[in-house]
């Protein structure tokens, strides 16, 4: 009987664990992401744009919303399939709230000021990017979630900075060069 129930129990931790499980637990649920993307910018507050190596070695850039992918719980970003709506502390749990920039120093590196509270009170969290997102022939995805092919576009940033700005996608000025 006790067997039983604690072979249920150990069931329910794992599905519990793999829904929630903390970003620097993942480990190489990545992909090469920091050593095959340059030029990564976030944009907004939820959308990751990078120029990605291809297997044939050709620059494709790629933009990921980062809602398919992170989770803020208030106490830390995690790791999750798609956006769900989790209240806790009076927030909703969308990453789209989270202010977040590259680290200039380590590119692989989100740095986020999140909301704790219903408040507003910010903590700071970061993320390593290559814990959770992988590069796949030169395309950006997370989970079963893949990036907008935003191809090679000249190789211009400013020309996907315009194309971004006519989609109503993000602010004027995205990359700074």
């Amino acid at each position: 009987m006790y067997l039983s129930q604690a072979i249920v129990l150990l069931a329910l931790l794992a599905a519990v664990m793999s829904l929630l499980e903390p970003v620097v637990k993942r480990g190489g649920s990545g992909g090469g992401f920091f050593s095959t993307c340059e030029r990564i910018q976030v944009s907004g507050r939820s959308l990751l744009l990078a120029e990605c190596k291809k297997t044939n070695r050709e620059k494709n850039w790629s933009l990921l919303d980062l809602n398919h992918c992170l989770l803020n719980t208030g106490d830390a970003l995690i790791a999750q399939r798609e956006y769900r709506a989790i209240v806790r502390n009076g927030i909703d749990g969308a990453f789209g709230g989270s202010n977040c920039k590259v680290d200039p120093e380590k590119r692989n590196i989100l740095r986020c000021a999140c909301s704790t509270d219903e408040l507003a009170h910010l903590a700071a969290r970061e993320v390593n990017l290559d814990d959770v997102v992988p590069n796949h022939d030169g395309i950006m995805s997370c989970y079963e979630y893949r990036a907008e092919d935003w191809g090679k576009l000249f190789g211009n940033p400013v020309a996907i900075t315009q194309a971004l700005i006519s989609t109503s996608r993000t602010p004027k000025g995205l990359i700074k060069q």
